[in-house]
């Protein structure tokens, strides 16, 4: 699995917000904290305020601010609300969605993939996660970890 630049960034302006709960902040501010470019930021935070994680203020002293039940959200639901399902993929006998009717080879195996997966993400949320925080590299290397935690083979 490969979070996708959108996810990345909400997970990181999240943690971030849930971290510094003071004020509302601008979208610089929150670039330049989380260490993002803010050409793309602005889609997220509005799909983040649309999907009630957020809110959004225009204007003078305008920014963003996080709603206060958004903190037991889990890293599961701000992937889910930013990216859509986790595990869409295709069948490999007959390579259009998988509709979980038929059993292809790797059934079983990809449902106990996804079942460990989505577990582990509910498991952690933004709380939890903005109080493990000491910087953002230790952010970059738990987004890093969650990409190539999918499946690994055992011999």
């Amino acid at each position: 699995m490969k979070l996708n630049q959108s996810v990345e960034y909400a997970l990181r302006a999240t943690i971030y917000l849930v971290q510094h709960p003071e004020k509302t902040y601008t979208l610089r501010e929150i670039s330049e904290a989380c260490r993002m470019p803010s050409s793309y930021l602005p889609t997220v935070l509005h799909t983040l305020a649309a999907k009630g994680v957020l809110i959004s203020k225009s204007g003078y002293k305008g920014g963003y601010r996080l709603l206060q039940r958004a903190k037991a959200l889990s890293l599961r639901d701000i992937v889910e609300r930013v990216g859509g399902e986790i595990f869409e993929n295709d069948c490999l006998l007959h390579g259009t969605p998988c509709a979980q009717q038929h059993s292809c080879p790797v059934h079983e195996i990809w449902e106990k993939a996804k079942e460990g997966f989505l577990e582990v993400m509910e498991s952690y949320t933004l709380s939890a996660l903005a109080q493990r925080v000491g910087d953002w590299e230790w952010v970059e290397n738990f987004l890093a970890s969650l990409q190539g935690e999918l499946l690994e083979p055992k011999s």
